[in-house]
């Protein structure tokens, strides 16, 4: 029986000092900028040792900077469970933060898509402020009940909005988009879909099929169909969207649950 006993504590030893030197390893690639490097290292210590804190943070931090959220979210998960499990409240309820930011942030690209639709310059600065302040006159007439009076605003903002910057746009889609939504508004359907039609078709150009932006555009057109009694069209589209987000940001993101 000692002899096992040994046997055991030898061992323990020896993976305790190959771990250690695996932790070196993966700090000095990170440290080095070889983040995908330091990744796969830190990710092959938690094979052999899924409890060791240091690269459970490392590897979760890693997958964070490369833009993977589901992974790092999995690793943050892990850790906060056994946080939990040894009595550390602090780490634990830092872990719940870390998890519910990585859920809730988006990914850069779609920060990048976003900007570059909505790039103006100085000249264009004061045509921006006045599509702003008419669709803005459109949304109060629309609460007012003033149908045509809101009609009017907004297609003044989305005539201005494709000359001076194109069809393209961000301000663009967002007038094509807001006047689709005053006709569903007050029941006209076909024009509403050919408003939203026109704002889907440039978003999808410019910001790219699942950006947040174009999601946003089909499920109104999901809703519009509803209302219009076509279940199965309305259905099918808001599957697409849901799946859309997921693919973007993750199941678990803010924004695809509340597609759900």
């Amino acid at each position: 029986m000692p002899s096992k006993i040994l046997s055991f504590l030898i061992l323990s030893l020896i993976c305790s000092v190959l771990q250690a030197a695996d932790l070196t390893s993966a700090r000095k690639a990170s440290e080095s900028g070889d983040v995908a490097a330091a990744l796969d290292q830190y990710m092959e210590i938690l094979t052999e040792a899924p409890d060791n804190f240091e690269a459970l943070e490392a590897a979760a931090n890693i997958a964070i900077e490369m833009g993977i959220p589901e992974l790092a979210a999995e690793l943050w998960v892990q850790r906060t469970n056994l946080a939990v499990t040894v009595g550390d409240r602090q780490t634990a309820q830092l872990g719940n933060e870390v998890i519910t930011s990585i859920y809730d942030s988006m990914p850069a690209w779609i920060q990048q898509a976003s900007e570059r639709v909505g790039a103006y310059n100085e000249e264009q600065a004061e045509a921006l402020l006045a599509i702003d302040e008419m669709s803005a006159e459109a949304q109060s007439a629309l609460a007012m009940g003033a149908m045509e009076n809101a009609i009017a605003a907004q297609e003044s903002a989305l005539m201005i909005a494709r000359d001076l910057f194109g069809n393209v746009h961000g301000v663009t889609i967002t007038a094509n988009r807001e006047l689709g939504f005053i006709y569903r508004q007050i029941g006209m359907a076909q024009e509403a879909e050919t408003f939203y039609g026109d704002a889907l078709v440039a978003a999808e150009e410019g910001l790219g099929p699942n950006h947040p932006g174009t999601l946003e555009i089909n499920a109104l057109i999901a809703e519009l169909y509803g209302a219009m009694g076509l279940a199965e069209e309305s259905q099918m589209i808001a599957e697409a969207v849901v799946a859309g987000y997921s693919e973007a940001l993750g199941a678990n993101h803010a924004l695809t649950l509340d597609a759900k």
